[in-house]
């Protein structure tokens, strides 16, 4: 079953302290989980963290077991990044493209079976009819769902988006949120995802972190941690919680706080 905890994490790039003393609630099997805070905040770095490692200094432990302890191959296996940049425009098509990454991790497919899950893939977020055009042809955000099935076509119990909506409009950042989500809670997965819109954070999360500055300033269920406190501290704007029609929370931000002024 999938597991995740982040005990007293610190992360140091480039003699810098990017991270520092970063704990989290455990996370479980099912869940989708968004990080949120400014730019600059260590979403990303955390991210590469959960998935690498690298420059780490405390605990990250998926299924009880240390990432810095995870030889490549099985890191390979059960964990996947997306990371911010999509798949650069080539003349490779999508469908080559897949085939290519799921051929290198050696997932043990037949051939069929490997066709069987990429059509799933490309078809779930709307690719399929862009299957084989070629990705210099295709706009930045079908590249950014392109992307999304290269994390995901290795079926991995830890999947990590970096800002995965970031190229959308409005029907296909629903569209892979909900993907990602139905996808943790179908395979037993943990999904953790950076976000900069906390409405879709509100909608798809069951576990929200708030970071800022490297430290975690709130962390736990998304409407017990968002208020106009937390949001004018963090981002240094007037916001509040309201309800729609359909009793679910809606972010209204009012105004941008003025730079240098106290929340």
């Amino acid at each position: 079953m999938a597991v995740m905890s982040v005990a007293d994490l610190h992360v140091r790039l480039s003699g810098r302290e990017i991270l520092k003393g970063i704990s989290l609630p455990e996370m479980r099997a099912g869940q989708m989980v968004g990080l949120i805070g400014p730019n600059a905040s260590g979403k990303s770095t955390l991210l590469r963290a959960i998935a690498m490692g690298n420059g780490t200094q405390g605990g990250i432990s998926l299924g009880g077991k240390p990432v810095t302890a995870m030889k490549r191959a099985e890191r390979a296996a059960n964990i996947s990044l997306m990371p911010q940049t999509p798949p650069l425009g080539s003349t490779l098509t999508p469908f080559e493209l897949l085939r290519s990454y799921a051929r290198a991790t050696n997932l043990g497919l037949s051939n069929a079976q490997l066709g069987d899950r990429m059509g799933e893939l490309l078809g779930k977020l709307g690719l399929l009819p862009d299957a084989h055009r070629k990705l210099n042809e295709l706009s930045g955000g079908k590249r950014q769902l392109v992307g999304m099935c290269l994390a995901m076509v290795n079926e991995p119990k830890y999947l990590l988006l970096d800002e995965p909506t970031s190229a959308l409009d409005l029907r296909w950042q629903l569209t892979a949120l909900s993907v990602a989500r139905n996808y943790a809670r179908s395979r037993e997965a943990i999904c953790v995802a950076a976000l900069h819109d906390i409405n879709l954070a509100l909608r798809f999360c069951d576990l929200l972190v708030v970071l800022k500055d490297g430290c975690v300033a709130a962390s736990g269920v998304p409407e017990e941690v968002i208020d106009s406190a937390l949001l004018a501290d963090v981002y240094g704007v007037s916001a509040r919680l309201e309800r729609c029609s359909q009793g679910a929370p809606v972010l209204i931000a009012d105004a941008a706080n003025e730079i240098g002024a106290s929340a």
